[in-house]
């Protein structure tokens, strides 16, 4: 079984495309057939122009084709297009690579196979852009994912126009700021989410099917949606053909923009809690090479007070306990390390536990 690890590499997972229809072949006349809606007495009352062809399967993956006409104000001409939406769960087993060029090759078959259109790879290269999906994978247990969604919740920068909400249940695990329909180029829809959950409970299908020989555990992913032509100019993109996005463009200071626009900057540290005399019996613990837990019973027969037996032996648990507390928050403090390391370079940032509240982050 091969284990997923292009980390930290920014990849494209989702598009809008829209071809020019003279540069295609139309199979399934549907989509471009004038549609009549009549009123109870046969009347003619509108005329919707092609309705959308949608093509599901059952392992979770989803085709979309659609008509769209647009009108030049300036040429006075009009110009027909077929709408496709691409994912990357089109490549199949090949999901974690993202859409590259090269495997383009393997969304032009499968569009092809669902004999809705006939289309070229020179034709889709050239074709026209939006709604963009980009995402970086990182790996990140459930544990250390779960803590990093509870530190960034407070941290985000939210205006009277944003929304944000998270999900730590065991078949969702995320963090989700704005919608795709409610953002503006400074704050895109941008999520965090564990992947690993999402395949196996959501996309448990797909997963199934097409990454069985995949070991795809432990991974967070970071996403991030540039909706229009707006979101593109705010990241400083000029490209606009699906070829040039995919060879001239470099998606990390696009994530690293959107992610100093969300979240403020704090400093990293591992929580102390430990109180003088913990500290004392801990360091007692290390110097001595004894079994730790013998200590403890020989500590229980100096004592017939059931009571103080109890409290030591609840002493002992707690200090077990916290070392694993402590191994966790060790984690957390490194998956952390990671995600501003790639987001914001080797500036250090502020942690969730210097007293920030979330009501000191609202923005005017």
């Amino acid at each position: 079984m091969t284990k997923v690890n292009n980390f930290w590499v920014p990849k494209i997972d989702s598009f809008k495309i829209w071809v020019n229809q003279s540069d295609l072949e139309i199979i399934d006349n549907t989509i471009i057939e004038n549609l009549y809606v009549v009123d109870s007495l046969g009347e003619i009352v509108d005329e919707i122009e092609g309705k959308s062809k949608n093509i599901d399967y059952v392992d979770g993956r989803a085709f979309k084709f659609w008509r769209r006409r647009h009108n030049d104000i300036n040429t006075k001409i009009t110009t027909e297009y077929i709408g496709i939406i691409i994912n990357a769960k089109h490549l199949k087993e090949r999901y974690f690579e993202g859409i590259t060029l090269n495997n383009l090759d393997i969304i032009v078959n499968e569009i092809n196979a669902q004999n809705i259109i006939k289309i070229k790879k020179e034709a889709l290269l050239s074709s026209s852009i939006g709604d963009l999906d980009i995402c970086v994978d990182f790996d990140a247990s459930t544990d250390a994912f779960s803590k990093l969604i509870k530190r960034q919740y407070p941290m985000v920068q939210q205006s009277s126009r944003d929304t944000f909400s998270s999900e730590q249940k065991a078949t969702h695990l995320g963090l989700y700021l704005n919608s795709r329909h409610n953002c503006y180029p400074s704050k895109p829809f941008f999520k965090f989410y564990h992947k690993t959950i999402e395949l196996e409970t959501k996309s448990n299908d797909f997963a199934n099917k097409f990454l069985k020989n995949l070991d795809f555990q432990n991974i967070g992913r970071c996403e991030v949606n540039l909706k229009n032509t707006k979101h593109l100019n705010h990241y400083k993109i000029k490209a606009r053909q699906l070829g040039d996005i995919l060879t001239r463009v470099d998606f990390v200071p696009v994530l690293q923009k959107a992610y100093k626009n969300w979240f403020i900057q704090r400093n990293v540290v591992i929580d102390r809690k430990d109180c003088w005399k913990m500290i004392i019996i801990k360091t007692y613990w290390r110097w001595f090479a004894e079994e730790n837990l013998m200590i403890f019973r020989q500590a229980q027969t100096e004592t017939e007070n059931r009571n103080q037996k109890k409290k030591m032996m609840d002493c002992y648990n707690e200090i077990n306990n916290q070392k694993d507390a402590r191994l966790q928050e060790i984690e957390r403090v490194e998956l952390v390390e990671r995600i501003e390391k790639f987001f914001r370079g080797d500036k250090r940032t502020y942690d969730v536990r210097t007293g920030v509240t979330e009501s000191s982050t609202k923005q005017k």
